[in-house]
Parts: C-alpha cells; structure tokens; sequence
C-alpha cells in the first residue's frame, strides 16, 4: 500500500492519539517519576490529597500544602504589616499591640507609656 498525501491528517491524529495516551498514563501509573526542584527530587505520591505541613519562609513560620502528590510552596497567612500598632479597643483602650516581624498576627497589648 503505497502512503498519499491525503492519509497524513489521519497518521498525524493517529500519533496525537497515542502520543496523549501515552502521556496521561505515565502520569497516572508511574509511582516514580521524579522532578526536579532546586537540588532536591520530590516523587509523585510524597503526600496525600488534602494533607499540609508545617514549613518555613525567610524564619517565618508558614504551612504548605499536598497537590497532587507533590507539596506546594510553604505560604504565610498575613493579617497585618510587620511593625504597625493597633489599638486593643477590647482590652483596654489605651493598651496597643505590634504586628510581629512575618506579618502573621499580633503580640500581646502593651500599656501605652506616657
């Protein structure tokens, strides 16, 4: 049987095929296919749907999370901007209390020194 022109359309949706076939199942077989990231491998089935962990960011204390197998980037919930002072209007009204250094909460109300 001798190839056309008109058979490439057909060969080339026949590669696509298996060339996605074979790409999704890899992904979904292979319990050792590793990655690269930075100068560590990480495999595919590290962690588990849903889990997070502790990590931490620049000496902030953060949490990342499972995606997929792998642990996403370690991230910080920030409620404030490091240093600002705030008044704590509930337990005394002249009492103020700090954003600490990561921006992820506040010390303790301190009494304003007059």
């Amino acid at each position: 049987m001798k190839l056309e022109w008109y058979h490439l359309p057909a060969l080339i949706f026949i590669i696509l095929v298996l060339a996605i076939f074979y790409v999704i199942f890899m992904g979904v077989f292979s319990s050792n296919l590793q990655i690269e990231t930075g100068t560590e491998l990480v495999f595919g089935n590290e962690c588990g749907k849903g889990e997070m962990q502790k990590c931490f960011l620049n000496e902030c204390e953060g949490v990342k999370y499972c995606n997929y197998g792998y642990w996403g980037e370690c991230t910080l919930k920030k409620v404030c901007t490091p240093g600002e002072k705030v008044y704590c209007a509930d337990v005394c009204p002249t009492a103020y209390k700090t954003c600490n250094e990561c921006g992820t909460g506040y010390g303790p109300c301190i009494p304003k020194q007059d």
